[in-house]
């Protein structure tokens, strides 16, 4: 694990996680420089009116990139313009957080 890292997750509605895979494939040579690890998840619906899944299920895209913010941001701009199509709720960004807790 690397100690200085940036992180952020994308939820969108599982009906349309393989275009929205397929939308992010797309963009994989301009991602890849700044890309350490990426996650898929499912996440089942629940009952807890404070979740994300709340009633819905959801497809989750998980990135960790670079310590390198001005390349990830450009980085994020683009998968956030990538994956707004995919659900009828906006695309939540998890947060950029970085590992060493600042």
């Amino acid at each position: 694990m690397h100690e200085n890292e940036i992180q952020s997750e994308y939820f969108v509605d599982p009906v349309y996680a393989a275009a929205a895979l397929r939308a992010l494939r797309a963009l994989s040579n301009r991602l890849a420089p700044v890309l350490l690890v990426s996650e898929l998840r499912t996440t089942a619906t629940d009952s807890l009116w404070l979740s994300g899944a709340s009633r819905q299920a959801l497809f989750g895209i998980h990135f960790t990139r670079r310590n390198d913010p001005a390349r990830v941001r450009v980085a994020v701009a683009e998968v956030e313009a990538a994956l707004p199509d995919f659900s009828a709720r906006a695309v939540h960004d998890h947060g950029r957080t970085r590992s060493d807790g600042t």
